[in-house]
């Protein structure tokens, strides 16, 4: 590969990056919204510590890093930046572990959220159902993306 194709290829990168940031729905908002809320819970409102591990007053069996988990899918883009959407869990509780787990036991960990932290399960019935589709939001990802700066 010459200089002259390398420098295309590079122009042609630059080009495409340029062309994602003018669309305020792409997966480049997408992500910088991921990247920054992440930030945001982990400095101000992560507890720092498994709520499974927490409700049963005993972490032995917790494992690996806390990981925010989405109590309404992130498919659900209306909810999901919404802080109140958030869950501390570890990474053994969020998806390791088969006996309990909000993705691999769903039923049991909705059952056990309802009785353990019912202001979370409150959250979950009156938000649930609403799938909005990213053009009809009322807010674009790159909208999102700077209000969340503003809390950062």
């Amino acid at each position: 590969m010459g200089a002259k194709s390398n420098i295309t290829y590079i122009m042609k990168s630059i080009q495409k990056k340029s062309k994602k940031k003018q669309d305020e729905y792409s997966t480049y908002w997408l992500r910088k919204c991921d990247t920054l809320i992440g930030e945001i819970w982990h400095s101000k409102y992560s507890k720092k510590i498994c709520a499974v591990g927490l409700s049963r007053h005993h972490y032995t069996d917790c494992k690996g890093n806390i990981c925010m988990h989405h109590l309404i899918g992130k498919e659900h883009y209306l909810y999901r930046w919404d802080i109140n959407n958030m869950f501390d869990l570890c990474s053994y509780h969020h998806d390791r572990f088969s006996k309990f787990s909000p993705h691999s036991t769903p039923e049991l960990f909705l059952a056990w959220l309802a009785k353990e932290y019912p202001e979370k399960w409150k959250y979950i019935l009156n938000n649930k159902g609403t799938i909005t589709q990213k053009k009809k939001l009322p807010f674009t990802f790159k909208q999102k993306y700077f209000e969340l700066l503003k809390e950062k």
